[in-house]
């Protein structure tokens, strides 16, 4: 009996420092594709330039080119970008200063936490240790959660707000804390802050909701509503400021407007011709275009177009 008592422990014991050891690997991997000389690209200048100028200008603007953050140009709000990102950087760079390497060494621990959090999944769906293990190598090897610790992008932080949301609506699932519920939900809304396609996931946990209380009616309606009266009031300071700058109720980011977003024409076939207009005139416009020509478009080029070289090169191919 003793024996199998020191027998157990030692196995815990075991488990827990090749879980730590793991999370150590994971820290310095991750570190060691950090690049002090990295420059910012393309969004990343927007999310830089959309930080700083909230702390200059107090509002969100989108500034690829930094001639607002220089004074060059007016610092006029705009709502083609969601909010949740800028403002994020827009407080590391008040609390720390402008220091764009701040905000890649935060990712480094933002891919930690939701590594944290993935292990945490694993834990609540009574995963055995080995798989545990397993799971928590790939998440320390695979390549996406590696380099784009180097990129001031929304990745990480999306990532990191919506897998704890799904660990802590798992939570609810099996507990049925309402603590976890108003955590998981509150999550979810500020990643949508994020990223706009998080707001699926709402309406997916919704459907749990109705799911795992569907024989209790009054449970199911008293749930669903704490559910969107959190995301109401996480969105409402969203919702009130474009409606003071642009005087009508914006959802999220109208960024689709623009159809010069990657994807909407087939090949990008006259897209200069259709610079700066709407989305729906496009679509009007378009109305003839070959709709298998399309689908392939979207099936193969784009596809093609977009992840052939998905990886850093460095990564792919690191000792050449």
């Amino acid at each position: 009996m003793l024996l199998e008592k020191i027998n157990q422990k030692g196995k815990l014991s075991l488990n827990i420092v090749s879980i730590i050891g793991i999370f150590i690997c994971a820290f310095f991997i991750r570190l060691f594709y950090f690049d002090t000389e990295l420059q910012l690209f393309n969004d990343e200048n927007v999310y830089h330039y959309a930080g700083s100028n909230i702390l200059e200008y107090g509002t969100l603007t989108s500034d690829r080119d930094g001639v607002i953050n220089r004074g060059e140009a007016e610092a006029v709000p705009v709502s083609t970008i969601q909010p949740g990102y800028p403002v994020f950087i827009a407080m590391i760079y008040g609390v720390f200063g402008e220091n764009q390497y701040l905000i890649r060494y935060a990712n480094i621990i933002i891919s930690l936490l939701t590594m944290f959090f993935i292990f945490k999944i694993t834990k609540a769906l009574n995963l055995h240790r080995l798989v545990v293990g397993l799971i928590l190598v790939l998440v320390t090897l695979y390549p996406g959660f590696n380099y784009n610790t180097a990129k001031i992008l929304s990745e990480h932080l999306f990532t990191l707000l919506v897998i704890a949301h799904i660990y802590y609506f798992i939570v609810y699932l099996k507990e049925k804390n309402k603590k976890s519920l108003i955590m998981s939900i509150t999550l979810i809304s500020f990643a949508t802050y994020v990223r706009a396609h998080a707001f699926p996931l709402l309406i997916i946990s919704l459907a749990f909701i109705v799911i795992y209380h569907n024989k209790n009616i009054k449970q199911v309606v008293k749930n669903i509503s704490i559910s969107l009266g959190i995301f109401v009031l996480v969105q409402l300071p969203w919702w009130i400021r474009n409606y003071i700058h642009f005087d009508q109720f914006i959802l999220f980011s109208n960024a689709g407007d623009n159809p010069k977003i990657w994807g909407a024409l087939p090949y990008f076939i006259g897209i200069f011709e259709v610079d700066n207009q709407t989305l729906s005139n496009l679509l009007k416009s378009s109305i003839n275009v070959d709709q298998i020509l399309f689908v392939k478009w979207r099936i193969f080029g784009f596809f093609q177009y977009m992840w052939a070289d998905v990886w850093d090169e460095y990564l792919v191919h690191p000792f050449q």
